[in-house]
């Protein structure tokens, strides 16, 4: 109904008290709608107040004029305040009427659509309200009295809209579904009881003050909304490597992606029809040199098929990749001779038989080390999400491959100033800088030379021992 209303009014369609190319005897002219205004849809129609509306509300042409509008048949007068966009108001002696399209300023100040007056087109713009008494609203120019077409319905739409991986409700919690709450304290119109909410735990966090650090947030925004300095700030987050990616549209769905419409029905700024939250799926996850993918091996990496044939997943198609060539192994037969091997399971899962003997395996000289974790990443530790969205089972949302890089080990001789082998260090080696790197070199038997003490020398027997070869020298 507002969508028809909005079309003749973006067409501005001019003002006329009879059909397009007809003589409009008020006006002392003939209609002449040229351009966008010449639709053969409304040509029929009146362009005059009650032409118009009639037009929104689908009624036949020419159109009804404001008595027949106003006939018990054809409408009702209902209280002001519940007026919803789409509603009319008529003068009270019938002279004019125009259309309801929402609230600028809850019950002081709304949204009107009309035609008005010869040499006028048609047009949207704000009346304020002196006062609500029922059915009749005040202004400062005259008395209205609001009414709705018979034929409309207007009962809230269902709070619950849902694409099946995530739902929004206006009305509350949704059982067996993980949700967060949605409110923006400042916005009266109340939002306190909406939840947005996931079929999976993806850890999803609201806040209304900014978004939250260490998490990917979107921001959810509605320009249009009275409140829209307050909604600025708020924000959907979601951890890192999540296994969606959330966007958000205040102009409709976004082609291409998974989206589910955000609208609170009490909402008086009538601006939230149009806002969607959209989502879709990633399929690859990284950290630290290493990445995880269901779909095949990554390009410039080295990667190792992570493949449990038992399970009937389509695990065949994914893989754990290194920036560098480490000699990563896969093994679902238990760990192998002579490598370092982390088991990779998941106790919950229905094949978790199959994944017991699951394992990454590692040169023992590799210079990393791995740990796997069916409980969320370890802190601490730079970890890489395992997830395939083929994988029916919700068990491994929360499986992942965290990784150490190990220090080299410290040369002889050096005092143990340098870190241990086993002992973990940033990514980057920070930790295994040039700590013994100038360390003194110690002299063999047969070096033929000596670069400095041997353990446990001090520099005055050095001297002593080059003298003596010195003396020695001379006798010869």
């Amino acid at each position: 109904m507002i969508a028809r209303a909005q079309s003749w009014v973006d067409a501005q369609v001019p003002y006329c008290q009879a059909a397009n190319h007809g003589w409009d005897a008020a006006c002392g002219q003939t209609c002449n709608r040229t351009g966008a205004a010449a639709n053969p849809a409304w040509d029929p129609y009146r362009s005059d107040c009650s032409g118009f509306v009639s037009w929104a509300w689908g009624l036949p042409p020419p159109g009804l004029v404001v008595t027949g509008l106003a006939k018990p048949s054809v409408s009702a007068a209902i209280n002001a305040v519940d007026l919803q966009p789409g509603d009319a108001l008529y003068a009270s002696d019938h002279s004019h009427t125009f259309l309801f399209a929402g609230w600028a300023t809850p019950h002081s100040k709304m949204h009107i659509m009309a035609e008005s007056d010869c040499g006028k087109v048609a047009e949207a713009k704000d009346y304020s309200v002196s006062s609500i008494s029922g059915s009749t609203v005040h202004f400062s120019w005259g008395t209205y009295t609001a009414a709705r077409y018979n034929s409309i319905s207007f009962a809230p739409p269902s709070c619950d809209r849902s694409d099946g991986k995530f739902t929004f409700s206006c009305d509350g919690a949704e059982p067996n579904l993980h949700c967060v709450n949605v409110d923006e304290p400042a916005d009266p119109d109340a939002w306190s009881d909406n939840y947005f909410c996931s079929a999976k735990d993806l850890g999803m966090q609201w806040s209304s003050s900014g978004p939250i650090a260490g998490m990917d947030c979107t921001n959810v925004y509605e320009a249009a909304d009275p409140e829209a300095a307050a909604w600025s700030d708020d924000y959907l987050c979601v951890p890192p490597q999540s296994p969606v990616a959330l966007s958000y549209s205040s102009a409709g769905p976004l082609a291409g992606k998974s989206c589910v419409q955000w609208n609170e029905p009490a909402d008086l700024g009538q601006s939230w029809s149009d806002n969607y939250l959209c989502s879709e799926p990633v399929y690859t996850f990284s950290a630290g040199g290493f990445s995880f993918g269901s779909a095949g091996p990554f390009d410039g990496k080295s990667c190792v098929n992570l493949d449990e044939p038992a399970d009937p997943d389509t695990w065949s198609d994914n893989y754990f990749c290194s920036d560098a060539d480490l000699g990563m192994q896969w093994s679902h037969a238990g760990p192998i001779d002579g490598m370092d091997c982390t088991n990779v399971t998941e106790s919950a899962d229905e094949q978790a038989d199959a994944w017991s003997d699951n394992y990454l395996c590692l040169p023992k000289a590799s210079g990393y080390q791995f740990s796997w974790s069916s409980a969320g990443p370890i802190v601490g530790k730079s970890c890489v999400r395992w997830f395939d969205h083929a994988e029916k089972s919700d068990t491994w949302l929360d499986n992942w491959l965290c990784v150490e890089q190990l220090a080299p080990p410290t040369p002889p001789g050096s005092g143990g100033s340098g870190p241990l082998l086993g002992e973990p260090v940033a990514f980057g080696g920070a930790a295994s800088t040039s700590s013994h790197q100038n360390a003194p070199v110690h002299a063999g038997l047969d070096t033929g030379c000596a670069l400095g003490p041997r353990p446990g020398q001090t520099p005055w027997a050095v001297l002593l021992a080059l003298s003596a070869l010195a003396l020695r020298r001379r006798r010869d």
